[in-house]
């Protein structure tokens, strides 16, 4: 080996894994503001107090988020992962294996009524089994 190939193998090292982590980053994202959408339109139909909130509700997450320092939680960009969620739910039905290799378990009980301590991967699958099922019958895509 001589150096110019030591350059060459470690830009082509640089350059591949680079674009698998960029892939692996924007694949995170469009999960967690799915699922962020997924949080909000739950809540939205079954939450305790659906009726107080109205409009309030994005800001008041909004409000609440920015106070425990997430960043990007706007009134716009929680709209738009609600938006997300409500024009792609099938997406749902490919999140069980990606959140259980992230080790990602927590409960919904807040936006499930009546299914308390369920995990999160349960939930999204059997919503996923319901969507895929209305996708399938509709003809699909």
């Amino acid at each position: 080996m001589n150096f110019e190939s030591l350059i060459q193998n470690l830009q082509i090292t640089h350059n591949t894994l680079n674009e698998s982590a960029a892939k692996a980053v924007n694949t995170a994202m469009t999960v967690r503001n799915w699922l962020y959408g997924f949080y909000i339109v739950e809540y939205e139909q079954n939450g305790e107090d659906r009726a107080t909130y109205g409009e309030r509700l994005i800001r008041t997450i909004e409000k609440q988020l920015k106070d425990m320092g997430q960043k990007g939680m706007s009134f716009t960009n929680l709209n738009m992962y609600r938006q997300f969620y409500l024009t792609y739910p099938h997406i749902g039905y490919a999140l069980p294996p990606f959140l259980s290799s992230l080790g990602i378990i927590q409960t919904v009980s807040e936006q499930s009524p009546g299914k308390t301590n369920d995990p999160i991967i349960q939930t999204v699958s059997e919503q996923s089994n319901d969507i895929a099922g209305e996708y399938n019958s509709s003809g699909g895509a």
